[in-house]
């Protein structure tokens, strides 16, 4: 049996109670739910075919949605259904709502709403990330507060949370990945450097 052409009518609006059930979806499904179109390849190839430029923006979106899964784009570590590349990976449809968003990216206004989201909504960190993240405070107030190190010699999320706590403080960061918080951090070490 010969394989159906795709059609104008295979670009569909997303049935977004599923989406915003699902949570988590590989980088080009996310990139055409971006675009307010259910993602499907049937739907990529009609987008290809009917509208070349839109396909266009869609490549595009999907190059930089790629060259970002984790760096600005968290991604689910070890999804059942992961495969090895960056594209391959399940990303969190909010936290890509917020990425495109600060990328100015038309269009996401359906996306918003389909999955819920308040325009300030704070990103949540799911548990290994707050681990790592709080594993390097751990290091951060090590070297640079006097007498923590000696009250907390071994590495410990809890306890710098616990810490953190104790002095009416809370995680300084807030709807950014690590990687590019490590490199802020990093930032500001070489501008002291190169000023001191």
């Amino acid at each position: 049996m010969p394989k159906k052409s795709p059609k104008p009518e295979d670009i569909k609006p997303p049935h977004w109670p599923h989406w915003q059930q699902r949570k988590y979806v590989r980088a080009w499904y996310a990139v055409l739910l971006s675009m307010n179109i259910e993602p499907s390849k049937k739907a990529r190839e009609a987008l290809k075919k009917a509208d070349p430029a839109r396909y266009q923006e869609y490549t595009e979106r999907l190059a930089i949605t790629r060259a970002r899964v984790g760096i600005d784009i968290d991604y689910f570590p070890d999804h059942f259904s992961e495969g090895a590349k960056a594209g391959e990976k399940y990303i969190p449809l909010q936290d890509y709502y917020f990425f495109a968003k600060a990328l100015d990216w038309s269009g996401l206004d359906p996306m918003q709403k389909g999955l819920g989201i308040s325009s300030g909504k704070p990103k949540e960190f799911m548990p290994k990330q707050k681990n790592n993240y709080l594993m390097l405070m751990h290091e951060l107030l090590r070297h640079t507060v006097d007498g923590f190190d000696s009250e907390h010699p071994q590495k410990s999320g809890a306890l710098v949370e616990k810490w953190l706590k104790q002095k009416d403080a809370t995680l300084p960061v807030e709807g950014r990945s690590i990687v590019s918080w490590i490199q802020e951090v990093g930032d500001v070490v070489r501008e002291r450097k190169s000023a001191g």
